[in-house]
């Protein structure tokens, strides 16, 4: 289990092994919930929509489609060799 320290701010770091198994970059959003008295945080995955906004007017849809689709395989698969699977 990691454990991380709030600071006077009330910030703290993910440590990175954590950020790594759970690709977690600068910028990624997470939900903030209570449950009991646990903390839990989420990242927020955006939409197909959300991610493909703007981004397909120079690019050939069904291929970008298709490898969007093959990223994502590719990801579940390291996820499930790692044991992480959801």
């Amino acid at each position: 289990m990691a454990t991380t320290v709030l600071s006077t701010k009330g910030q703290i770091v993910i440590p990175k092994a954590v950020r790594e198994a759970l690709e977690l970059r600068a910028g990624t959003r997470l939900s903030v919930e209570i449950e009991g008295e646990a903390i839990v945080l989420r990242p927020v995955r955006q939409g197909v929509s959300e991610r493909l906004y703007g981004r397909l007017r120079t690019h050939d849809l069904l291929e970008f489609l298709r490898e969007t689709h093959r990223q994502e395989r590719e990801k579940e698969r390291r996820r499930d060799q790692k044991g992480g699977s959801r």
